[in-house]
């Protein structure tokens, strides 16, 4: 092991794993306190292909039928990957 030259320091390097959004504002906030983020994008935000599911757990009911209790449209769902 190499020693250290008097005033180095020593880099800590720090994985994080979320959306690439996330992993960019992460990365820059640990680069500002001096530690060497490593992204991996890991997880993506996509809307649910079927809102039936959705909509008969927030009205209890079982079905899709009625009113619809669908987030505005743009809202998103976790895909991890």
């Amino acid at each position: 092991m190499k020693a250290q030259a008097a005033g180095a320091r020593r880099i800590a390097k720090v994985v994080i794993t979320r959306s690439r959004k996330g992993n960019a504002e992460l990365a820059n906030s640990l680069k500002a306190i001096g530690l060497e983020p490593i992204p991996v994008d890991t997880i993506e935000f996509l809307p649910p292909e079927d809102w039936s599911s959705v909509d008969a757990s927030l009205t209890g009911s079982g079905s899709s039928t009625g009113s619809s209790s669908r987030p505005p449209r743009g809202q998103t769902s976790l895909r991890v990957g």
